[in-house]
């Protein structure tokens, strides 16, 4: 279950730890959401620290070429 304090960065159950925080920033990004958003839920004050957190894997960089890629 994902919870959110007034003050406090998102939390799923118990984990805060910087690993745990990577793997929901990344999941947030992976599933679409927009960064601002994401690095609100995280609580963070700069785009800089959420793309530090985010980790592409070469899967998520193959998928974003090939969306860009036009088809004629």
């Amino acid at each position: 279950m994902l919870r959110r304090s007034r003050r406090a960065p998102l939390r799923v159950g118990n984990a805060g730890s910087s690993s745990c925080a990577s793997a929901r920033v990344t999941g947030l990004v992976r599933a679409g959401n927009d960064l601002v958003l994401v690095a609100e839920l995280a609580g963070h004050r700069r785009l800089e620290t959420t793309r530090r957190y985010s980790l592409p894997s070469k899967a998520d960089r193959q998928k974003a070429v090939s969306d860009l890629e036009i088809e004629f």
